[in-house]
């Protein structure tokens, strides 16, 4: 499959789960082969109270959203950048820290160790 069609698969997959017609997960794989990923998280951020209110995952430990919320979140190194991020800016794991970092994380090692 060429990155094109992986591109097309991504975009119409994330477009589906926009509308209804497409699950958030199904968009989540699409987006980790065109990026070629293991997995990823779409998070859902309630800023003003401080927490997450929604969490989705493809290609990572089967772990559930209410598990993950009151446990592996307060782990998580990204919540705290993303606190201070503006509308519309995107986080992801390489932007905070390398792998290094990563390996020496216990929410790596915990979480996405699994």
């Amino acid at each position: 499959m060429t990155t094109g069609d992986l591109y097309v698969q991504a975009v119409e997959s994330i477009y589906a789960s926009g509308i209804g017609e497409g699950s958030v997960s199904d968009a989540l794989m699409a987006a980790s082969r065109l990026l070629g990923a293991r997995g990823a998280t779409f998070e859902v951020i309630d800023k003003p109270a401080g927490k997450l209110i929604q969490f989705y995952s493809a290609g990572l430990p089967a772990v559930g959203s209410s598990k993950y919320s009151e446990h592996f979140s307060a782990l998580c190194p990204r919540i705290p950048p993303v606190m201070r991020q503006t509308a519309g800016e995107v986080c992801f794991d390489y932007k905070i820290m390398d792998e290094a970092a990563m390996k020496r994380d216990p929410f790596y090692s915990e979480f996405l160790g699994a």
